[in-house]
């Protein structure tokens, strides 16, 4: 996690309007990342399998949407495919998968034409 914390840091350093997705198979993980990140003084929206819907919605919006939200923290299940996430410029994979293919396709949900 210091590993993270500490890119993090240097992202938002070189530029504060940076927007980072950090992706995690491990929402444990999540539970305690959210809240160092936003100790950092940064804003998070957050995806995970347990959330509705409508919640995963309003976060989308949300990252989306409002620039002020730089980080996006999200379960590499639930949001590895069909995320349109364009407004990120870094992506972080904080743990690996087994499959390097659904690692590249969540890689893909900023790097996305249109």
């Amino acid at each position: 996690m210091r590993a993270v914390l500490a890119q993090l840091s240097r992202v938002r350093e070189a530029d504060p309007s940076s927007r980072v997705i950090i992706f995690t198979q491990f929402v444990s993980f999540m539970d305690v990342l959210e809240p160092a990140v936003q100790k950092m003084g940064i804003r998070v929206c957050r995806l995970d399998g347990s959330m509705s819907e409508d919640a995963r919605r309003q976060q989308i919006h949300k990252f989306q949407t409002n620039p002020l939200f730089g980080v996006f923290i999200i379960s590499l299940m639930a949001g590895g495919l069909g995320l349109n996430l364009t407004e990120a410029n870094h992506v972080f994979l904080v743990d690996q998968w087994w499959s390097p293919s659904l690692e590249h396709q969540a890689i893909d949900r900023c790097h996305r034409l249109g």
